[in-house]
């Protein structure tokens, strides 16, 4: 897909165009773009009306805290889904 920001372009389009019906969403990145692509991706989601619950970033390879946040997260995700 070549360069980071080509790729989440791609996929920021396909979001749009597609418009899932969700609600709720985690950011999970490592920390790349120096902050930027959490931003985008959280940008995006506004605009389409999805609330993001939380965000984890990993600086390589994700820690067993980073695990355990994303585990609680999506425990937080299914509560509201519920």
């Amino acid at each position: 897909m070549g360069q980071p920001l080509s790729a989440f372009t791609r996929v920021e389009y396909l979001v749009k165009v597609l418009r899932p019906p969700a609600k709720y969403a985690i950011i999970v990145s490592s920390y790349g773009w120096a902050g930027g692509a959490v931003k985008a991706v959280a940008e995006a989601f506004g605009q389409l009306g999805i609330e993001v619950v939380g965000i984890v970033e990993a600086n390589g390879p994700p820690s067993e805290e980073e695990f355990g946040r994303v585990a609680d997260l999506a425990r937080e995700l299914a509560k509201r889904m519920a």
